[in-house]
């Protein structure tokens, strides 16, 4: 088996030109089907052994960025594919839509090139593995921050499938997960590599790894109960309205009225708390009572609205700033509580450097939208105290919560219309699963065409609403959990872990015949 598989290595290391340049492409494009919706996790074996093989056993930097940069591409082309499909809603922004894919898929390639580099400036052995795992986090980290960050696809999110394999992330959080499953998914490649006696032991290690993540994983999810808020029940609204319709003039007040027939209550106890997704409502309700009055006439006389608009703060001597907002109404209309979403997607809610970039937003309107003042936690009547997160705040591992005030769940609004049924909402839904569980904490989502769910602090969707359907959920909610090492640690205890499994491994990897010299 050995023979076979340094003879396979070989052939793949020996490739040049383009048929190397298009095995890694196609090597990266397979990794892709990993994560959400497809979650073909075994396919990491093949695709990541396949990439450290293509090295050889040369210690070449330019080799080994080149390397991780096809490879790269081939993942970020493949997984992130659907963001070019919001430059359809507009069709004058259509001629981006290869701009985008190969720009974005390059971009992205950067950070695996790095991981490239880290790989190849390590002599050939088992020690090529950890570092591999050890850069891909790294990495990773980086470009959650980096550039306004977009910690989007995680290696984690591969696990979402299922709570199970999740449960490690409530102390290692994303980052120790994701590295875990990079460590076992790679380190088949030692089978071409050299230090035979160096394999058997790092392999004792893994299995040890194994052992853990599966006893931690069992043992978690046997303290799981079915407990719920006494009192508190919500419904979401998914409408499923169109992106091309949505901020159409003629068409904005029948959304409005569409989604207050969804949200009134036909039974004898109304909802607590009936939630709309973002800018659900296509107005700025800061300017508009009469809109906020239609949507309070929907709802019992003691629910409340949680409607995602348009918001305005008022500037004097100057134009308004416009923020992508959460409304808390009354049923009068009245606003009990607003949040600004803080976190904006560059090109999507405002343009970077636009006094120097000939570029427009892609959403409407003209001008740029507004950041709010950060995380917060709001309370208000008959709920408990919840974290709102916009969009694409939810991807943020260990940034979703003010510490300061820690709330009872996650309350994720989104619209994800403009990228249609493609997999780019089945990743940002389980990367709300992941929050969950991270944080022990029960996410609420609830999107303009899904997917809206109820997800449990350990990361159990308790109810679903598909995407492109149009319908309401009603639910109670789950209770949190009391605050997880990782909620209390954040990524300390990830890269804890990492610095001490590398330093294990480093020394387990070190051939027999020196640790016998150093003996003597």
């Amino acid at each position: 088996m050995m023979a076979a598989a340094v003879q396979l290595r070989d052939r793949i290391s020996g490739l040049r030109g383009w048929r190397r340049i298009a095995a890694l492409i196609a090597l990266g494009a397979l990794s892709a089907t990993a994560l959400p919706p497809f979650h073909a996790v075994p396919i990491l074996v093949p695709t990541l052994v396949g990439f450290l093989w293509s090295l050889g056993r040369h210690r070449s930097i330019k080799r080994g960025f080149a390397s991780g940069f096809w490879f790269g591409f081939g993942l970020n082309t493949v997984a992130l594919y659907w963001v070019s499909l919001a430059l359809l809603v507009d069709p004058r922004f259509a001629w981006m839509i290869p701009v985008v894919v190969i720009g974005l898929g390059g971009l992205m390639a950067l950070y695996t090139g790095l991981v490239g580099i880290a790989v190849a400036s390590v002599r050939d052995g088992p020690k090529r593995v950890i570092v591999f795992a050890a850069a891909w986090i790294l990495m990773e980290w980086v470009r959650s921050w980096a550039f306004t960050g977009f910690p989007w696809n995680m290696t984690a999110t591969v696990w979402a499938f299922d709570a199970a394999p999740l449960q490690p992330a409530a102390w290692i959080g994303s980052y120790g997960l994701g590295f875990v499953t990079i460590l076992m998914a790679a380190a088949p490649a030692m089978l071409a590599m050299s230090q035979r006696v160096a394999v058997r032991r790092v392999t004792i290690l893994l299995a040890a790894i194994l052992i853990a993540w599966v006893g931690i994983s069992v043992l978690r999810l046997n303290q799981a109960t079915d407990a719920y808020f006494a009192g508190v029940t919500l419904r979401l609204v998914q409408p499923n309205i169109a992106q091309r319709d949505k901020w159409v003039p003629e068409l904005r007040p029948r959304h409005v009225v569409d989604q207050a027939v969804l949200s009134q209550n036909l039974g004898l106890s109304p909802p607590t708390a009936v939630i709309w997704a973002e800018t659900a409502a296509p107005y700025d309700l800061t300017r508009e009572p009469r809109v906020r009055e239609l949507i309070g006439n929907a709802l019992g006389a003691n629910s409340i609205a949680l409607v995602g608009a348009l918001g305005s703060t008022a500037v004097q001597g100057g134009k308004p700033l416009v923020h992508n907002s959460l409304f808390a109404l009354a049923p009068s209309g009245e606003i009990l509580s607003r949040y600004d979403k803080a976190h904006l997607v560059p090109f999507g809610e405002y343009v970077p450097l636009r006094d120097v970039l000939p570029l427009k937003k892609i959403t409407a309107g003209r001008g740029s939208f507004e950041p709010g003042p950060g995380l917060q936690t709001l309370s208000l009547p008959g709920l408990p105290p919840f974290a709102p997160l916009i969009c694409y705040e939810i991807i943020f591992s260990g940034a979703v919560v003010n510490k300061q005030a820690r709330p009872s769940w996650l309350l994720n609004i989104t619209n994800d219309g403009w990228f249609g049924y493609s997999t780019g909402p089945y990743q940002h839904f389980a990367s709300a699963i992941l929050r969950a569980v991270e944080e022990g904490l029960p996410v609420v989502r609830v999107a303009n065409t899904g997917i809206s769910g109820v997800i449990d602090a350990h990361g159990n969707v308790i109810q679903r609403l598909g995407l492109l359907e149009r319908g309401t959920i009603d639910t109670r909610l789950p209770v949190a959990l009391a605050p997880t090492p990782f909620a209390r640690f954040g990524p300390v205890l990830s890269f804890g872990l990492i610095a001490a499994l590398t330093f294990i491994w480093a020394v387990l990897s070190r051939p027999a015949n020196r640790r016998k010299r150093q003996n003597l």
